[in-house]
Parts: C-alpha cells; sequence; structure tokens
C-alpha cells in the first residue's frame, strides 16, 4: 500500500530527506515481549523515483485493462484502463487472485458538487458525519500509466498511448468521465492536461520500480489544503484507492487531501502550488498573518528536520529504557517532549505517518512504564485512527488499548525505584 497525494506526477520531482535532530539515540533496543506497542508498520516501500530502472525490452508500453475481462462486467466502474511496460502487465496479472473485489460505503458518505467560493470548480463533501479513520471512498482509476514514457523516433516522449487509452481502451461511460476533469493545462494534448491535472502518485507497479500514477473518476475531484482532514492510499492487491479521514469531518463539510509536501514554509508551498497546479492555496495556514503565521512555519520547520532523520524503533527505545531505568530522572521528562511533538502535529494538522507514530508509540510506552492505564488507552486509540486512516487496519494498537498492563514497558518506573531505593 502506497499512501500519500501528489498531482501532476509527469511534471513533479521525488521527495528528498532532510536533515536534522533525532527523538532518540541509534542504538538497538532491548527486545520488547507480550503485547507490543506498535512503532512501524516492516518492510515500508521506498518513494518511487519519476524513472525507475529500464531494461533494453523497455522501449514501448503496451494498453490492458484490469482485470482483464472487465469489458464484460456490468458494472463500468470496476476496471481500470493501464499503460505500462510489458512486463509490468504480466507480474500484475501473475498475482494470486489479482485483483481483489472490494466494498465502497454504500450509499455514499460524501457528495461531488461546486466548491465555491475560491474554488473554481467541484469538490468532494460529506453527507454524513465522519470520524478519524472512517472510509470515505474507495475506486479504481480511470487510467493507471508509468511516470517515464519511453521516447519515440524524435526522441520525445511518445504519447500517442493516451489517446488510444482514452478514445479506444475506455468505455463510452468512463470515457466521458475521464474527459470531464478539470485540465489546467490547455497547451498540451487534452488527454494528457488532464493527466497531469487529476493524476494521483501510487508508487512503484511489479515489474519496474519507477512511479506511476492514476486519475480517479471521483477522488481526482478532491480539492487541496496544506491542513487536509484526509489521506489518499493505494491498495495494489485491490488495484484500487481510498480516502479515509484525517480529522473529524462534518456533513457539509468539505473534504480535502494535500498535492504537495506540507512542512515547507508558506511562501515555499505557495510558490510549489503555483508552478506545478496554477493556484494559490487560501486555506487556513495560508491565511494565517502575523505572530500565527510565523509560529506555524516555525512549527513546520521542526517537523521537516526531525523527517529527516531515520524514524524507526531503534531511535526511540534507547532513551525510553534508560530514562524508565533512571529513577533520579522526572517522570514527566520524556512525556513532556513527546505531547509537545504531537500537539504540534495535530495543531498543523500534519499527521506525517513515520513520525507520528514514532510520537504515539513514545507516548505509550512511557505511560505504560509511569502505569497509567488511561493515558496508554487514550493514546494507543488515537493511534490506532490514525493508523487505519493510514492503511486500512488499526496495527496493534487497539489490542494496546485493551491492556497495557500485558505490555513489557508496564511499570518500569515503579520497578526501577524498588531496585534502587536510594534513588
Amino acid at each position: 500500500m502506497s499512501s500519500g497525494m501528489r498531482r501532476g506526477f509527469l511534471l513533479s520531482t521525488t521527495h528528498t530527506g532532510r536533515g536534522g535532530p533525532a527523538l532518540g539515540s541509534r542504538v538497538t533496543p532491548k527486545k520488547i515481549a507480550e503485547i507490543k506497542i506498535p512503532c512501524h508498520p516492516e518492510n515500508q516501500p521506498e518513494e518511487a523515483p519519476a524513472k525507475g530502472e529500464t531494461t533494453d525490452d523497455m522501449t514501448h508500453l503496451v494498453l490492458t485493462v484490469v482485470p482483464p475481462s472487465s469489458p464484460l462486467l456490468p458494472d463500468p466502474d470496476m476496471y481500470s484502463a493501464l499503460i505500462s511496460f510489458k512486463t509490468q502487465k504480466e507480474k500484475l496479472l501473475a498475482i494470486p487472485g489479482f485483483p481483489t473485489s472490494f466494498t465502497t460505503p454504500s450509499p455514499p458518505v460524501y457528495r461531488v458538487q461546486r466548491a465555491g467560493g475560491r474554488f473554481q470548480g467541484l469538490g468532494m463533501f460529506a453527507t454524513q458525519e465522519v470520524h478519524i479513520g472512517d472510509l470515505i471512498v474507495r475506486e479504481r482509476a480511470l487510467l493507471i500509466t508509468t511516470q517515464y514514457v519511453p521516447p519515440g523516433p524524435d526522441g520525445r516522449p511518445n504519447i500517442h498511448a493516451f489517446d488510444v487509452a482514452v478514445h479506444q481502451q475506455m468505455s463510452a461511460p468512463r470515457r466521458a468521465m475521464y474527459l470531464a476533469l478539470s485540465n489546467i493545462f490547455p497547451e498540451l494534448p487534452q488527454t494528457l492536461g488532464i493527466l497531469n491535472t487529476n493524476s494521483l502518485y501510487i508508487g512503484a507497479l511489479p515489474g519496474y520500480n519507477g512511479a506511476c500514477g492514476g486519475v480517479f473518476n471521483d477522488i481526482s475531484r478532491i480539492n487541496h489544503s496544506c491542513r487536509p482532514n484526509a489521506v489518499f492510499w493505494w491498495d495494489l492487491q485491490s488495484f484500487s484507492g481510498q480516502i479515509r479521514a484525517l480529522a473529524p469531518i462534518r456533513p457539509g463539510e468539505q473534504i480535502f487531501i494535500t498535492y504537495i509536501d506540507m512542512w515547507p514554509t508558506r511562501t515555499v508551498r505557495q510558490a510549489t502550488l503555483l508552478k506545478k497546479y496554477r493556484f494559490r492555496c487560501a486555506c487556513g495556514a495560508c491565511t494565517l498573518t502575523g505572530a500565527y503565521a510565523q509560529y506555524s512555519d516555525l512549527r513546520r520547520a521542526f517537523i521537516a528536520m526531525q523527517l529527516g532523520d531515520d524514524l524507526d524503533g531503534s531511535t526511540t527505545d534507547a532513551d525510553l529504557l534508560a530514562w524508565a531505568g533512571n529513577p533520579a530522572l522526572p517522570d514527566t521528562m520524556l512525556v513532556n517532549a513527546a505531547e509537545l511533538w504531537l500537539n504540534w502535529l495535530l495543531g498543523e494538522r500534519e499527521m506525517e505517518e513515520r513520525l507520528s507514530r514514532v510520537v504515539f508509540s513514545r507516548l505509550c510506552k512511557a505511560y505504560a512504564a509511569l502505569e497509567d492505564e488511561e493515558a496508554v488507552k487514550k493514546y494507543a486509540r488515537q493511534a490506532a485512527a490514525y493508523e487505519t486512516a493510514w492503511t486500512g487496519s488499526d496495527g496493534g494498537w487497539l489490542a494496546v488499548a485493551a491492556a497495557p498492563q500485558e505490555t513489557a514497558w508496564w511499570g518500569l518506573r515503579r520497578k526501577a525505584r524498588e531496585s534502587n531505593p536510594s534513588s
């Protein structure tokens, strides 16, 4: 699964890490047994480059549909036109049970309508109350394609495949859906302009490690905010994209995702959006003034610095164990700092997956060491909701919320005092 959203992917660049201080030292942590307090899912995929490693036989793209028999299906929304290399097509179709079926809320919990106000086109709006982690919509893309397009005889990218996919491969209803989407690049061929306006990054597909993107009928209608209340992620097994809530959303409230990295300053974000997507953002973060705007930029700068570190379990457990085993250190030494980080993330509505997981893990472990059951339950439930938004699963957090005393961190501070009564 890959999460995050970035539009205009044929024109985009790959994110690079930023340097900064770590939450903890890089020391292999003590092995934790019993109920494990999560930190990171194992084997997280790296972000795919715009152009991956190609072989001599990757000189042209092939067109197909997924699932292959989909034109015969009664539901025209259940297949995607796919532009890929031959090896990608072969490896995809060789996946056992591919693609799996999926469900989306029925009746829908949203509607697509005129956004009004500062928005020129359509937007997605909630029709009922939505909670953090709730599924809003899941759908197969109209079109999936590689970001890298091999050059034609003239040395320029051969974009003929996009016209063929839209005008010959798609059914009439799906072609109409595609052509009805917004196009902010009128100087490009229509099919390519729509692709660059509406595509969402989905990562690499089997058989080629370069980036791919998808254009969706409803999901691509969602507008941008630097304080999004929803997140997009891609599920390879079902070959579908989905939107889940990152914040409580009331009926009638517009649903937003982010098109860009959220941690740069407002000036940098505005310049990026204007260059890539030809609009100026007027979201809550971008309309702040004075000290509030400066404080927002400062918090995002700190988040950016922290994200430059290699965030995993080893960066947070070593100092937690050192603190837990030293009764001379204040009880609130680590939880105060972690709660400050969480407040920054929530305040900017920038619940970045890697950093948020480390903060929640740190809070649950520290409060377990302090034997504060209610605090562990509170933060484990919050973590479960966000993990569901990012991955569709609670990731083991609900087990922690159900039985904090069954974690190996429980009571470590008390045990340290008992073994060092003079401290």
